[in-house]
């Protein structure tokens, strides 16, 4: 899939996260096709040494069975954890819904809609908590 460059759109309270939840439909029908991690610790070409996470931002694309937005990116920087179980061979990876909410100052994001605040830290699916997220359809063939 060939990106198209498109500006980012920022999420920061819980309303604009509902809003964006219901736009992506609770992301059902959807499946988590790649994501990358940038930590900001480098070795330049005089071998010198940056050892230090100072970007911590994590790029999720998620590709969708809609019409209207086919596939988006999600940017969360200042990650502060990502979980990644990845589903079992004998079963299928798509997303049935997602949840998206503020906890204790952090965006938490996880593959089922099922799960809050309460059940988030012993969840075993796709996890993520950071301090930011934007996001950004995805377009172009």
């Amino acid at each position: 899939m060939k990106r198209r460059q498109i500006m980012w759109t920022e999420l920061k309270t819980e309303e604009e996260l509902t809003a964006f939840m219901n736009r992506v439909s609770w992301f059902h029908d959807s499946v988590l096709k790649e994501l990358s991690y940038v930590s900001g610790a480098y070795v330049d070409e005089d071998l010198n040494m940056h050892p230090v996470d100072d970007k911590a931002c994590l790029h999720m694309l998620i590709q969708r069975q809609d019409e209207t937005l086919p596939a988006l990116e999600l940017e969360f920087s200042g990650l502060q954890e990502l979980r990644l179980y990845p589903t079992d061979p004998a079963y299928t990876s798509e997303i049935l819904d997602a949840a998206l909410f503020l906890w204790d100052g952090l965006i938490c994001w996880c593959d089922c809609g099922d799960i809050g605040p309460e059940y988030f830290d012993d969840y075993r699916g796709i996890s993520v908590r950071a301090k930011f997220l934007r996001w950004r359809p995805i377009t172009g063939k």
